[in-house]
């Protein structure tokens, strides 16, 4: 009888594990995983075009319009900063939640060891309390005037470009765009 409770009850643990997915989880969809990075791009690709606009804007009150739209397009309408007001030009999820999600879609798996670090980085460059994409955008938000708001969109520019990256750089040193690029590759 005790033989046959160990038994069921190994049973059991075995179906809870394969419904949750288990501690690994299966290996990640690959077309999944680009598709992921695709909308990553894209939101990094809309939210470097609404910080130059910022940068160029002829007032003061049209520069905190682009400022906003890059933080929505960062954060997304779940984010903490997010602002309808000023439209949404994005997919509403926003880009750090498509490089979290890629993120953990990769954690625990072989591919970890190939797009962690990339992916890492990017996220950092978008959020990193005090230095990232959103720390300027919010000061741009805050600015008295319109060349601190240009400064401070010039400053959230660079980190969504380190962000986005280049297509050519090494996974571990680019962006989305070098993650996306291995991605289809198939590498």
């Amino acid at each position: 009888m005790k033989v046959l409770r160990a038994i069921c009850i190994s049973l059991l643990g075995l179906a809870m594990l394969t419904l949750v997915g288990g501690a690994q989880g299966g290996p990640p969809d690959p077309a999944e995983l680009v598709r992921i990075a695709e909308s990553l791009v894209a939101q990094l690709g809309l939210a470097h075009q609404e910080a130059v606009f910022g940068m160029l804007a002829p007032t003061l009150n049209v520069a905190k319009i682009h400022a906003q739209r890059v933080i929505n397009l960062i954060q997304g309408k779940s984010g903490p900063d997010y602002n309808p007001a000023v439209g949404e030009i994005g997919d509403g999820i926003g880009a750090l939640a498509h490089a979290e999600h890629f993120r953990e879609g990769i954690r625990n798996t072989p591919l970890a060891s190939v797009f962690l670090l990339g992916i890492e980085n990017v996220i950092f460059d978008l959020s990193a309390p005090g230095i990232g994409a959103i720390h300027h955008a919010k000061r741009a938000l805050q600015a008295p005037d319109l060349n601190r708001v240009r400064l401070s969109l010039r400053a959230a520019r660079a980190f969504l470009y380190s962000a986005r990256g280049s297509p050519l750089d090494p996974v571990s040193e680019g962006g989305a765009r070098a993650i996306l690029a291995r991605l289809r590759a198939g590498r």
